[in-house]
């Protein structure tokens, strides 16, 4: 996990875990999740694309 992104699915993000289990926390892991998120959307389909499908490996 990366932030809160999960490094072999950038996809999914982990919101309420870790260290953004706190409210503190959750609330700043909130915000970079949404900021990740919309420039994953902002990429396209092709970027959003999980790292092991685009290695072929599923």
């Amino acid at each position: 996990v990366e932030g809160t992104r999960v490094v072999r699915d950038p996809r999914i993000h982990l919101v309420g875990y870790g260290p953004s289990a706190s409210t503190i926390g959750a609330n700043r892991a909130g915000r970079a999740a949404v900021r990740e998120i919309r420039a994953l959307l902002a990429a396209g389909p092709q970027d959003a694309a999980p790292a092991a499908v685009l290695d072929g490996v599923r």
